[in-house]
């Protein structure tokens, strides 16, 4: 995994640069939604710009509350490792991470800039199956955008799309050919078979 170099301020951004953070109010921020709104906010700081937090209620609450802690805590307890695979570039993942106390339960971490090619390119997700030392085709990935079913597809791994999180707006999560669409965090322990 690559780590950041101290003081490493990554490419220039435009002077009139504008971050944004649109999250729907239905629960707990996903991981990726968390570490989206944070990159966004460090690069609007480094490039002296503005960050603009929207918070409007349009979507339906379809998030449980505290599940993907539960869901953690139910993979550990039968011994399934998990982890992380975003395109997010590590010096904005692992500090959000380990602030997050999850770099500790967390088998593996791979970001944006820990292979050659970032999600939908299936190269992050085979990485992190080769460090966890575990064939490809015995992962699940879980995404909730279509370049991370892509990239899972690619990988040859079973994947399942989260209908929850940061999707945007545009098509629907039944249209990424994922091998299922999870509409809660809970109905992952369902798709396992797990109690």
């Amino acid at each position: 995994m690559a780590h950041p170099k101290s003081g490493d301020a990554g490419p220039p951004l435009p002077p009139s640069y504008r971050g944004r953070f649109a999250p729907s109010p239905t629960g707990p921020l996903h991981l990726g939604s968390l570490l989206t709104a944070v990159a966004s906010y460090l690069d609007a700081r480094h490039a002296g710009g503005e960050w603009l937090l929207r918070i409007e209620n349009i979507d339906p609450a379809r998030e449980s509350i505290a599940a993907e802690q539960q869901i953690l805590l139910a993979l550990e307890q039968h011994g399934l490792p998990w982890g992380i695979v975003t395109n997010k570039i590590a010096r904005f993942s692992v500090p959000l991470v380990e602030g997050l106390g999850l770099m500790p339960r967390c088998a593996v971490l791979i970001s944006g800039d820990s292979t050659a090619h970032a999600k939908p390119h299936p190269a992050p997700l085979l990485e992190a199956a080769r460090r966890l030392d575990v064939p490809p085709q015995r992962c699940i990935y879980i995404g909730d955008d279509r370049r991370d079913v892509e990239a899972g597809r690619g990988a040859r791994m079973p994947t399942l799309a989260a209908a929850w999180g940061y999707l945007g707006r545009g098509e629907s999560v039944h249209d990424w050919n994922a091998d299922a669409v999870l509409q809660q965090p809970d109905e992952l322990l369902n798709w396992l078979g797990m109690p």
